[in-house]
């Protein structure tokens, strides 16, 4: 193996979602044009709801981690029944936009926010006597803008989210 493909491959962790698609656009590419068989292509649009929803699922997963709690990892989680379901509830159902219209286009800020969003929901669940495992916080995600309402009572409404991660969780 040449040592810039070992470089290429060695870096490839650090790639979001959104840049990993591109790049199976491009091997696609160049399969196509060497008469091998091309992948299925993957719109920008497609990519960035699968960077979306693949964030909020390592959110929950990082979390649940931290807490000692029953956890799937995010891969496994995106291959399960729920997922559709669950990605619909992210990207169609305004859950994703209640956080960008606090967090802006800042993705640490998104994530900080989506953790104290996560951290609730967690916490609601055990006072309802429900599992907290990360499947069952893929089940609930729909929640997290009641939940975070709930707790912090006007802050959405007046544009006061984003104090909720400066002063941290």
């Amino acid at each position: 193996m040449s040592a810039v493909l070992n470089r290429m491959l060695s870096q490839l962790h650090t790639l979001s979602g959104t840049e990993l698609a591109l790049l199976k656009n491009a091997v696609s590419a160049m399969q196509a044009l060497s008469g091998g068989a091309p992948a299925v292509v993957t719109t920008p649009k497609e990519a960035k709801e699968e960077d979306a929803t693949y964030m909020v699922l390592d959110v929950i997963c990082e979390f649940m981690k931290a807490k000692g709690a029953d956890f799937t990892s995010p891969t496994v989680l995106r291959k399960t029944k729920h997922y559709s379901a669950f990605r619909q509830k992210i990207m169609e159902d305004g859950m994703l936009d209640f956080y960008k219209k606090a967090a802006g286009n800042n993705r640490v800020a998104l994530r900080a926010l989506m953790r104290v969003g996560v951290k609730l929901l967690y916490q609601n669940l055990i006072e309802l006597e429900l599992p907290t495992n990360s499947r069952n916080m893929m089940a609930h995600m729909h929640r997290l803008p009641a939940v975070i309402n709930r707790a912090f009572p006007g802050y959405a409404e007046s544009g006061l989210l984003r104090m909720l991660i400066k002063r941290g969780d």
